[in-house]
C-alpha cells in the first residue's frame, strides 16, 4: 500500500488551486459495502483540507440502485 506523508501533501497543496474530492458515501458501513474500504481516510483528508482553508469541490458519486 502506498501512503503519502503530510509533508508531501503540504508541498502539493502549495501549487494546487483546487482539490476535487470524490465522496462515495458518508456512512462508513455503506461505504465499505460499496467499495470495500472505510471512508475514514477520505473524511480525515477533507477535514485537513478544511483546516488549511483549501478550496475543495466535493463530487458525490451517484449510482442508480446503489446510493
Amino acid at each position: 500500500m502506498f501512503v503519502v506523508t503530510i509533508r508531501v501533501i503540504d508541498e502539493l497543496l502549495e501549487v494546487t488551486d483546487l482539490v476535487m474530492l470524490d465522496l462515495k458515501q458518508m456512512n462508513d458501513e455503506i461505504h465499505q459495502n460499496l467499495v470495500g474500504v472505510s471512508n475514514h481516510r477520505t473524511l480525515e483528508f477533507a477535514k485537513y483540507l478544511a483546516n488549511k482553508n483549501v478550496k475543495v469541490w466535493i463530487r458525490y458519486v451517484c449510482c442508480p440502485r446503489l446510493v
